[in-house]
């Protein structure tokens, strides 16, 4: 067709530079801060046998389990935006439309490939009215919100050049004053007063967007020279407020207890930025050599994301696959636990990387020259040349 062109230049040796090109600690970082996701979101939307949510029931050994591995979660997010905010900051020439098309493509695979294969198996019903409403809305999930990460993430990287423009006018005073007055609105007011007038994903993103901005210009600060003991600190006391949250729930009967837990695995939490911040500059200050092995698997660090925490795969997967509900009255949970989040984790890591390498890869040779010219239009008048 006169309309498709063909990449002259061989996909295969542009994957090999991609993955050479890429430092193996910030990937390495990727693949942690996913576990610590799947981690959270397996104890999160845990349901015990009585129907009760796992966070907040009674005190037991299995609880003080899923505080201590699944309570980090938003740490893992916000060392993505970080990331994102380290490579793109001072980078405008990187700014490309295609990749938020990407994106949106991946989101919408995934979420259709589950519709189906759970109409398949019987797990939602094979009918003609509720699969095409789920391919309809597959369409449109990755800018409402499903994926809140992937939503916020989106609406970001459409601005992060304009975002760019003005870090550079920012001087380094008014820059902390903004960080300041900004984290009191953000997570202090949210976290006391639950009003979530000033929160919103797409503001958090920004905000470690900033965060990150200010930080990179700021080499050898606080939290760079103390990384390790602020990270650290930040994961026990967090650890120690749900415990001392859910023994004042469970034996004096303080509904505030659970309140505290609550409000610990929230988004609006300033100790999550805390630790992670901390933990991206213990990866960033790693000193290891270029892994490919490393960087392949982290290719595959968004489609964990979007396939474990798909609606129908987390509610079927974790009760009534792994029946983690179940094992959370007994001795066997935490081992049930760990093991099904790792199993989760690989099986989606190679089924991503099975679509990026036989689906997407491919697709990325075809070149339409109407979309092509209004990708480079669109990039050419969010960034003009002369940038």
């Amino acid at each position: 067709m006169d309309s498709i062109l063909r990449a002259e230049s061989k996909q295969g040796s542009k994957n090999k530079k991609r993955l050479q090109s890429r430092q193996s600690n910030f990937e390495l970082l990727r693949i942690v801060s996913m576990l610590l996701i799947v981690f959270y979101h397996s104890f999160y939307h845990l349901f015990t046998s009585d129907g009760s949510m796992a966070r907040t029931s009674p005190f037991c050994a299995n609880v003080v389990v899923g505080y201590a591995l699944g309570s980090w979660g938003l740490v893992g997010v916000g060392a993505f935006f970080l990331v994102s905010s380290f490579f793109l900051i001072g980078r405008n020439d990187k700014y490309d439309v295609r990749k938020i098309v990407r994106i949106a493509l991946q989101t919408f695979f995934w979420y259709a490939v589950i519709t189906l294969v759970s109409c398949a198996r019987g797990i939602k019903p094979w009918e003609i009215t509720y699969v095409s409403k789920e391919l309809g809305k597959a369409i449109v999930v990755p800018f409402i919100g499903t994926y809140w990460y992937i939503t916020a993430y989106i609406f970001m990287y459409l601005v992060y050049p304009f975002m760019n423009r003005i870090i550079e006018k920012l001087d380094l005073s008014h820059y902390r004053k903004l960080l300041i007055v900004w984290t009191l609105l953000l997570f202090i007011y949210t976290s006391v007063t639950n009003i979530t007038l000033v929160y919103s994903d797409f503001n958090l993103a920004v905000y470690y967007y900033f965060l990150g901005g200010y930080l990179k210009r700021k080499p050898g600060n606080w939290f760079e020279r103390n990384a390790g003991k602020a990270f650290f600190g930040s994961l026990l006391i967090t650890f120690t407020l749900e415990v001392a949250g859910n023994l004042a729930s469970t034996y004096q009967g303080w509904t505030f207890g659970n309140t505290i837990i609550e409000r610990v695995l929230s988004r609006p939490y300033i100790l999550s930025v805390t630790a992670a911040v901390s933990l991206f500059y213990l990866f960033k200050n790693m000193k290891m050599r270029n892994s490919k092995f490393i960087n392949f698997l982290a290719e595959g660090s968004l489609g964990v994301y979007l396939i474990h925490e798909n609606p129908i795969v987390f509610s079927y997967v974790w009760w009534s696959a792994f029946h983690l509900n179940t094992y959370f009255d007994s001795n066997k949970y935490a081992a049930a636990y760990v093991l099904s989040v790792l199993f989760i984790y690989g099986v989606s890591t190679m089924l991503d990387l099975v679509r990026l390498y036989c689906i997407e890869v491919p697709l990325n040779r075809v070149r339409i020259p109407a979309l092509e010219h209004f990708f480079d239009r669109w990039n050419h008048w969010v960034v003009p040349k002369e940038e």
